[in-house]
């Protein structure tokens, strides 16, 4: 599954932590944004217009890749917002929605959207139940041939 993690800038470590649990898991991570060098400065990259817009780019066709967009809420930390925009366009785009940590708002409880206090719940919850599914899956063609 090709998977999005999308937070507030300054938990791209964490996300990075995840990315590799994900990968090790068999999941393709779309989300090019946690591997920004660390050396670079978020309110220097927003001061030049030209820069953020391609990162703004890289972000939207990361979403376009994704099958599932996971979104990390953050209580009582700043955040500029822009992880909610890309919740909002990965629902225009049909995705599988999850959410980890608190709901924020009023689209974070659509029907369809999955939400999980912690990583761990998600990891044993929704992607343990979906292997399993694709086990089951892939063993019922193979005996039907």
């Amino acid at each position: 599954m090709r998977i999005y993690l999308s937070s507030s800038w300054h938990r791209r470590e964490e996300m990075r932590m995840y990315a590799v649990r994900l990968g090790v898991a068999g999941h393709i991570v779309t989300s090019r944004w946690i591997n920004i060098g660390q050396h670079e400065d978020k309110e220097i990259v927003l001061e030049h217009s030209k820069v953020a817009s391609l990162y703004a780019d890289e972000d939207l066709a990361d979403i376009n890749r994704c099958d599932m967009f996971v979104q990390f809420t953050s209580c009582g930390q700043y955040s500029r917002g822009g992880h909610h925009v890309e919740l909002g366009y990965a629902i225009a785009l049909g995705c599988e929605i999850a959410i980890i940590g608190q709901c924020q708002n009023i689209v974070h409880m659509l029907d369809d959207t999955m939400v999980y206090e912690n990583f761990e719940d998600f990891i044993e919850d929704y992607l343990e139940t979906q292997s399993k599914a694709l086990r089951k899956s892939r063993s019922v063609r193979t005996i039907r041939r």
